[in-house]
């Protein structure tokens, strides 16, 4: 009699490389891992199955039916993500560069020191605008005037001793990394490899499944959520499984007799 078993959790995904290949001007060995999520915790194994039959005689009955599955496709969700990774799913190009200087925008609220300055976290950028409100907890009262800016110090006027106020403005960063999203990064095929914790229902005795795609293909649908109560996740990512160079498996499911994790 077969004992049931729940799956309690797929675990230590990768995507490694089938062949050499360059990634992003990076050269990758055969076997080597190029992408790495320690834990994934909703996933989907969808086969792309087709059917065909032939039917005939009274009642146009079928009689013959044939069906065949020419791929498989696995989405998961909730899988912690690295900046490389990100790379590779939004099929992006990444560029490492310390000379390109970046403009971010910053909001501050301080409250100003006993001759007026208010000493801000960056240093602002006098290239782009800056303001200074009053505020009275949420509500800007009244526009300010900055008389100078030093370094990282921003001059009020000792009229504006200990008063609260909200300043805009702008600082440069550098040694940033881009991604431009466009442009396809990854050409050849990837395999992917993963555990999976099983648990017996009878005895709860924990055994290890590795579950394996030899040839897979990033699909280019990568999208993020992103908000307050957001968790940092990719919320969808895909891949398509391909019959293997013996030209008839998809997946492959090994069971182990023991829990290797321990």
């Amino acid at each position: 009699m077969y004992s049931k078993f729940g799956v309690k959790e797929l675990y230590e995904v990768s995507l490694k490389t089938t062949d050499n290949m360059t990634i992003n001007g990076q050269n990758y060995e055969a076997d080597e891992v190029v992408m790495f999520f320690e834990k994934l915790q909703i996933a989907t194994i969808t086969p792309d199955t087709s059917v065909k039959e032939a039917s005939g005689g009274k009642d146009n009955f079928s009689w013959i039916l044939w069906d065949k599955i020419s791929g498989v496709d696995f989405t998961f969700e909730d899988g912690l993500l690295n900046y490389p990774g990100f790379n590779f799913l939004s099929q992006s190009r990444m560029t490492n560069s310390s000379a390109i200087p970046v403009t971010i925008p910053k909001r501050e609220s301080i409250v100003t020191n006993a001759t007026g300055k208010a000493i801000l976290q960056e240093s602002p950028t006098t290239s782009r605008a800056y303001f200074a409100y009053k505020v009275s907890g949420d509500i800007i009262t009244e526009k300010m005037t900055i008389l100078s800016i030093n370094s990282n110090i921003v001059d009020l006027g000792v009229g504006n001793a200990s008063t609260n106020v909200l300043i805009d403005y702008y600082f440069t960063d550098t040694g940033t990394t881009y991604y431009e999203i466009g442009g396809e990064n990854i050409t050849g095929f990837l395999k992917m490899t993963s555990k999976i914790n099983l648990t017996d229902e009878k005895d709860g005795m924990r055994t290890t499944a590795l579950f394996v795609l030899p040839k897979v293909r990033i699909l280019s649908n990568l999208s993020l959520t992103f908000g307050v109560r957001a968790s940092p996740i990719v919320s969808t990512f895909r891949v398509r499984a391909f019959p293997d160079s013996d030209g008839k498996t998809l997946a492959r499911f090994i069971y182990l007799n023991q829990d290797i994790e321990g």
